[in-house]
């Protein structure tokens, strides 16, 4: 979930709770928890990736797109990021 050991505890503890949020369907809580992370963190990455999950999970792509976008300009090594970002891209030339 975040490979960058600079992450204050407080920050992953909530990137958890979103992710437990997102794997329950509580995607509009995990929203929340994951821009209240954004705003006292604008360089997490893993924040706007799993945001970039559930705009993906209620298909929404050009919000995943760009969400992911922004995760690969804070972390160019992302991995995760570029794959997502790959899907949803697949996904928006699809629809």
């Amino acid at each position: 979930m975040t490979n960058n050991p600079g992450y204050k505890q407080e920050t992953v503890i909530k990137l958890q709770a979103a992710n437990r949020l997102k794997a329950e369907g509580r995607y509009q809580e995990a929203v929340q928890m994951l821009q209240a992370v954004m705003a006292e963190d604008p360089q997490c990455a893993p924040a706007y990736n799993n945001i970039g999950a559930i705009y993906y999970y209620c298909e929404d792509y050009q919000l995943a797109v760009a969400a992911y976008q922004v995760a690969l300009d804070l972390q160019p090594n992302y991995l995760d990021a570029y794959y997502n970002l790959a899907l949803a891209q697949t996904k928006c030339h699809l629809t």
